[in-house]
This record gives C-alpha cells, structure tokens and sequence, in this order.
C-alpha cells in the first residue's frame, strides 16, 4: 500500500517580526487608474503595468501575507485596471471585487472602511496592510480600483517590485467560480465556471500620452487644461510621470473629469500618507470678512466649486473700504505649508482687486504682495503654524475671492 503524501504545513500567520500600525516604516507600493505604479517597493519612478489577468503585487519574505490583483480591459480601450484583489493573511484569504467589495471575508481578519471611501486591510501582526478604493465609470467593468500595499518586509516577487510576470495557475488565489465571475465581470467572453483560468496578455497602448489622445481623438489641449488641477491641488502633481498618466487616462475615458479627480485623490492620499501633508476640509469653520456685499458671502469662498465667475454665486464680495480681509479660525492649530487662492475671472478690470494680496496666520504675515491674474489659481508657500488664517489686500478696493484652500502637515493640538 503505498505511503500517502504528507500534508502540506500550514502556512505561517507571521514571520516573526513586531510591528506597529503607526511606528514602523513600511515599504509602499501604490498604483491608480491604468494602473500607474507611482511608487514601488524600491523606487518611485513610476511605471505603468498594462496586463490582463492575475498577477502578485508582493508577498512577506516567509509567505505568511500576499496579495494578489486581477486586472482586465477598461472597456475597448487600450488600457487596463484593477477589476479585483485577493489578500491572503496566514490561511486566511479576502476576496474583494471592484463591483461587489468584499465576497469573502473570513473571522478574525482585520479590516476597516469600505470600499468607496477606502478599506485597509491588515495582517495579524501589522506588518502588512494593504488600502484600496474603488470608482465608478459606465463601461466594462463598470467599476475600477485603485491601490497602496505597504509591506514591513516585503519579498522580491510580483509587480511591486517591477516583476510583470503573471501569477502561475497553481498559485492563484482566486477560486474558479471568482475566476468566471470576474470573467463574466470584465466582458471577456468564453467564460466556462468549470475550466476557469485568468486570461494572460499584456496590451499594446500609446507610446505616449499625446498619442493617447490622438488615438482617443480627445484634443490633448483639453487634456492638459483638465489635468492642471492635478498640479493645482498636490504637491508633486507638477511630476511629469504623474501629469502623463493623469492625461492618458482622462483621454482613454473619452474625456472623463472623473479620472482627473481620481488622479487628484489618489496622490493626495499618497502625499497624506508619506506624511507630507493634506488638503484641509475647511467644511464648518467659522468663516468671516471684513463686510459683505452683492450677497458674497465669505463661506462661498469654501463652497468646493472653483468657477471664477460672479453669476456661478460662488465667489466673495465685501464693500469697497480700506483693509478688507476674509478668514478662516480652523478651531486648532495646524502646520500649514501651502495656500491656493482662486480669483475671479469674468471680467479683468474686476480681477486685478486680488492682485498683491495678503496671507496672515494668527495675524502674522506668512507671504505678501503675491500676484494673481484672471480666473488664476495660485499655490502660494506660507510655513507657519496657527490656528487662523486671514487674506487681505492692502489698499481701498471691494475684496473678491472664489475659493481658498489650505495644504497642512500632520494635525496637533498644541
């Protein structure tokens, strides 16, 4: 009677290291959109990774936390995205799809959101986490998913570590019957539950993003206004690997504002998370001007609408007196780094007011005589900490402004 096959050893919950969810110093790998790798384990050049089907983004160097993503054709464009991921924690494995977020979830995993505001995942002993968020958009797939990996100590397999192979049929994560469900999913075709493997291909897209566009025909010039927000509201959005991918997939959507705003809340959650900073919702602060007129109200000065002109009611207006001012009290103290003003834009006679401006924190100066000109956006460095913020111009003239936004460090009370 021959001797049966030894069962296989459990595989380990951990690799034996301490970690702190707040204190260690992972190694991040995030990716958005098309998938665009703006940072992988050892490096940040940026990449993109086109391939259909299932690949390994990284696994802990003694196999106790992997995760592994499917990726599928955006639709008939030449261009990829997240459709699903598959993270596996010891023996435990999470299955979530872009339509459906979790469909497997088993006890004891640690997990916290949901995925249209952001799930994370972590291992059980916090030296693994994986965040993921998902988007809408109204061909096939129908929903897409962006993503940051963050690994204590990660292997030197899968994507993240600029390893593009496809993971081997044996080792993949997904069962058959998710395998035919993202097939179905995606609009491959041909699916069979029974015989369910991922496709494998990698597609041929543009060689650059102006080609995109070409190929698209969406004008590149719309392109690149579209994408200026992206510079406008993060700090490295100027980066060209950045400023290419957001254009490549505004125009591979066919002209879409929404992948610009993915773009914009992928890298600000990155910069967020590097510890560089946020956007501060500036939502229920206490808002005041120096008077008002023409029914400008100060808080429309943080309505979250940009339009520049009068009609759109989203722009300030005090009486024409000496010294106006607007501020903000943000109720703490906040490391501030950044100040982005909008101006008003209909007419430049009326624009000119903001020119020159003011920016005071806790009534100290912070920057001065800054200019701006019609319908412009400026970013403007202001280094101070504070718990109010105050734009003036210094002269006789009615104050306008369409919107303000604050870029601040990490949060503290002081």
């Amino acid at each position: 009677m021959p001797t049966p096959n030894p069962s296989p050893a459990p595989l380990p919950e951990t690799c034996g290291d301490t970690c702190s969810q707040t204190a260690t110093a992972f190694k991040t790998c995030s990716a958005w959109g098309d998938p665009h790798f703006t940072t992988y384990f050892d490096g940040d050049d940026g990449f993109d990774h086109h391939g259909l089907g299932v690949f390994t983004l990284g696994t802990s160097q003694c196999g106790s936390f992997e995760v592994q993503a499917y990726q599928c054709k955006f639709g008939r464009h030449p261009a990829a995205v997240f459709a699903a991921f598959a993270i596996r924690t010891g023996e435990k494995i999470v299955m979530i799809d872009s339509k459906h977020g979790p469909i497997s979830n088993p006890a004891g995993v640690i997990t916290t959101g949901d995925p249209d505001s952001g799930t994370t995942i972590w291992s059980e002993d916090n030296c693994n986490n994986v965040y993921f968020k998902r988007k809408q958009y109204h061909v096939a797939p129908n929903y897409y998913m962006d993503i940051a990996l963050k690994m204590n100590d990660p292997s030197g397999e899968g994507t993240c570590n600029k390893v593009l192979q496809h993971t081997l049929d044996d080792d993949v994560l997904f069962s058959k019957q998710q395998l035919y469900d993202l097939c179905s999913m995606c609009g491959v075709g041909n699916c069979d539950v029974h015989n369910s493997i991922a496709p494998k291909a990698h597609l041929v897209v543009p060689a650059s993003a102006q080609a995109a566009c070409d190929d698209a025909k969406v004008s590149y010039t719309d392109a690149l206004d579209a994408c200026q927000k992206l510079s406008q509201r993060t700090v490295h959005g100027e980066d060209e690997f950045l400023h290419d991918a957001c254009i490549f997939d505004y125009c591979e959507s066919g002209g879409s504002d929404s992948f610009v705003d993915n773009a914009i809340d992928s890298v600000a959650h990155d910069e967020e998370d590097e510890g560089l900073g946020v956007w501060l919702s500036l939502t229920g602060k206490h808002i005041s001007q120096s008077s008002t007129a023409h029914n400008g109200f100060p808080s429309r000065a943080i309505d979250g609408n940009t339009a520049t002109s009068w009609k759109e009611s989203s722009c300030t207006h005090t009486r024409n007196e000496v010294a106006n001012f607007w501020k903000v009290d943000l109720g703490q103290n906040y490391d501030m780094k950044n100040i982005k003003v909008t101006n008003r834009g209909d007419r430049m006679e009326l624009a000119d007011r903001l020119n020159g401006f003011t920016v005071k924190v806790d009534g100290q100066v912070c920057a001065s005589g800054i200019a701006i000109g019609t319908a412009q956006t400026v970013i403007v460095p202001c280094v101070e900490s504070g718990d109010s913020l105050e734009i003036s111009v210094p002269r006789q003239t009615p104050l306008t402004i369409c919107e303000v936004e604050i870029f601040v460090g990490n949060r503290y009370n002081r």
